[in-house]
């Protein structure tokens, strides 16, 4: 039986010197807590601009990708009312989406994207919807008509103010840089 013990305190010795059994007591040093504490900064330091970058580059991702489905339906609305343009009746109502004086197809603003336009032929009132909603500018973290920049196809592609004539290209307004060095408002 002694062997045994000897045997159990040694085990209790190599596994854990600050086994109650030994007398010691149990916790850390000041010099383990400073040295964790040295390596989890390290590791956070690390890890923040990793999640930093990540989280914009998915902001980017949107962007493109939002910018990609405006400018889809704009030039949808176009092709849509020039196909049915031979008959300008039909798009009288719409007079605040078109201008019916200068024979323009582009939309008069982005809200007309969402309330859409008459579909020739149709008894019902039927209508031709570009898209559900403006979708948001990640960039800016807002949404809605009045979050992107617009440009007129009379305008420089530099300009960034809207002259208000039609819609025929949309851009952010961000003035931040992305992570390939372009401006955003430039995509």
């Amino acid at each position: 039986m002694k062997a045994g013990l000897s045997i159990q305190r040694l085990v209790r010795w190599q596994t854990g010197r600050r086994s109650t059994a030994t007398g010691e007591q149990q916790g850390f040093t000041l010099l383990e807590l400073i040295i964790t504490l040295a390596i989890l900064s390290v590791l956070v330091g690390m890890a923040v601009p990793m999640l930093q970058h990540s989280i914009k580059r998915q902001r980017e991702e949107e962007l493109h990708a939002n910018l990609q489905k405006l400018r889809h339906a704009i030039d949808h609305f176009q092709r849509y009312y020039r196909n049915g343009s031979q008959n300008p009746a039909l798009f009288a109502l719409e007079s605040d989406c078109i201008d019916l004086q200068k024979h323009n197809a582009w939309p008069m603003k982005l809200e007309c994207l969402t309330k859409g336009l008459p579909v020739p032929g149709a008894i019902n009132g039927e209508k031709m919807y570009f898209l559900r909603e403006i979708p948001r500018d990640p960039m800016r973290k807002c949404k809605g008509e009045d979050c992107w920049g617009m440009r007129s196809s009379f305008q420089k592609p530099e300009e960034d103010s809207w002259d208000g004539e039609h819609v025929y290209d949309v851009f952010s307004k961000s003035q931040e840089t992305a992570l390939n060095g372009t401006k955003y408002k430039e995509w």
